[in-house]
């Protein structure tokens, strides 16, 4: 969105303060959801929670999931707990339980008890897992089929179920639940719908139990290419699944962390902050390294675009950054090193 396209937004919501709920929902159905939450940060809260108020819930979930924390939690704070849950039916399980974790246990309590019982049943099972942990990254919204079944059989689950989060392979289980493998969906077609799932599947796929750290399952996914990655118990029972959008979501959230450390910005909020006490806060940092590294080169190699934190998640840079700082030393955060590659977690 542009800025004169933020300023029609504003303007927009200006005109309607005087206007029923409706006139505004109508005025908003052009609007992106993502772009509608990339903006929100810069309007007043007093806005921001109109404009919420206005969407529709599905829309609505899209927003809630793409904005800024500190706006997450301020329409958390100013809604309703019935708007919430008519929100959190709306999103896959993952999102919701992130919603759930995020408001007060009483009102989380009310918004589990206005949702069927099936899907209670799972966020209450979410919720309980440590966010940084493959358990509180995974999906329960995923193709499943037994190894007995045949590629028809598990053609006729999938139409059953088309609205998942994870639609591009189907996990093989066993008659008790144990993961036994992993099946592209376009394989169902390729074979006779009589022929075993058994006899196609990627046996023995790579996996990570409840309790992995979310910075390992990502080194997984990374290291091994994966487009998912299977979240067991301690017996092998397949609970969920990490997608390749978990994954991303981590680690831009890390790549954030490391580039506002390595910039030498004292304050995560930097676009929050006025442009001059960023510079000078920045300053010291950059004169220091400047001066006592000399194989510091500022080069502008390339402007950064859109999505290019998104291309390091295939495992290679494309030089996009620089200065190419080389910062190898184990924390546990995404590092980057001066060969250009950017390597995950431990």
């Amino acid at each position: 969105m542009t800025d004169t396209q933020l300023q029609q937004l504003k303007t927009l919501i200006e005109e309607s303060r005087d206007q029923a709920q409706q006139a505004l929902a109508g005025k908003l159905e052009g609007y992106d959801a993502i772009d509608l939450a990339e903006q929100l940060g810069d309007l007043p809260t007093r806005d921001k929670v109109r404009l919420f108020e206005a969407l529709e819930p599905e829309i609505a979930a899209n927003v809630l999931d793409e904005t800024d924390r500190d706006s997450r939690e301020q329409l958390l704070r100013a809604s309703p707990d019935n708007r919430i849950a008519r929100i959190v039916k709306k999103m896959p399980p993952d999102e919701a339980a992130d919603i759930l974790q995020q408001i007060p246990t009483r009102r989380a309590e009310y918004v589990l008890g206005s949702l069927s019982e099936d899907l209670s049943v799972v966020l209450e099972e979410l919720i309980t897992y440590d966010p940084d942990t493959a358990g509180g990254m995974m999906t329960t919204d995923f193709y499943w089929a037994r190894e007995t079944e045949t590629m028809g059989q598990a053609l006729s689950r999938i139409g059953a179920k088309k609205d998942v989060e994870h639609r591009s392979e189907i996990f093989v289980i066993d008659q008790i639940g144990r993961l036994r493998g992993i099946l592209p969906i376009n394989t169902l077609l390729e074979h006779p719908s009589d022929a075993p799932l058994g006899q196609s599947m990627n046996l023995n796929p790579h996996r990570v139990t409840l309790q992995a750290d979310q910075e390992f399952a990502v080194n997984v996914v990374q290291k091994y290419n994966l487009s998912s990655l299977p979240v067991v118990d301690d017996g092998g029972i397949l609970k969920g699944v990490i997608t390749l959008d978990d994954v991303l979501d981590v680690f831009e959230e890390e790549v954030d962390e490391d580039i506002f450390r390595l910039a030498g910005t004292l304050s995560k909020d930097l676009e929050r902050a006025p442009i001059h006490r960023n510079h000078l806060e920045r300053f010291p940092f950059l004169l220091a390294r400047n001066f006592t590294d000399p194989k510091l080169k500022f080069k502008p190699t390339g402007k950064f675009q859109p999505g290019t934190i998104r291309q390091y998640a295939g495992g290679t840079a494309d030089q996009k950054l620089d200065p190419s700082i080389s910062d190898t030393t184990p924390t546990g955060k995404f590092q980057f090193e001066r060969s250009g590659s950017m390597p995950v977690g431990r």
